[in-house]
């Protein structure tokens, strides 16, 4: 990958091998389901931690407990801030992993993909998707009073 920023180049060396299975098990005539939603896990969680510099093991701590989803629209009051992140990661980036054939991934098995092409230009879709998430829900947090946070009645 070239690339001058420095963020995206380390985010590349950190997933290299993850994004070559995705695109591999996305290959139309061997799509396989369930590595699919493994990987695109393991990519969540390796960019959550990348960005919010933990253990890639902690960044599950991320995944929503509850019933509760996220719901609603980012920089609007009816966007619920949970424990979520990773759920709003993964589902951003669904944009990408849910329409390859914008990166190239032919949609039958008469051509042969453009591995390294895909490679790159998933690795720059992803990680832009995903900071796009994350930035969101920052900015999201930032504007509210946690519940802890605000004043109680007067005793």
């Amino acid at each position: 990958m070239h690339t001058k920023n420095p963020d995206l180049f380390r985010f590349h060396l950190l997933v290299s091998f993850s994004v070559a299975r995705y695109l591999l098990c996305n290959t139309p005539g061997r799509q396989d389901g369930t590595e699919k939603a493994e990987v695109h896990k393991d990519l969540c969680e390796k960019f959550i931690a990348f960005d919010k510099l933990i253990n890639p093991d902690d960044a599950w701590d991320y995944k929503r407990r509850s019933k509760t989803k996220y719901f609603g629209t980012p920089q609007r009051d009816d966007f619920l801030r949970g424990e979520a992140l990773y759920d709003f990661v993964h589902d951003h980036t669904q944009k990408l992993t849910g329409h390859l054939d914008s990166i190239g991934m032919p949609k039958d098995t008469s051509k042969f993909p453009d591995y390294d092409a895909m490679e790159d230009a998933f690795t720059r879709e992803f990680y832009r998707l995903a900071n796009e998430a994350v930035t969101m829900w920052d900015n999201a947090r930032d504007s509210i009073h946690e519940p802890e946070d605000m004043p109680g009645p007067e005793a």
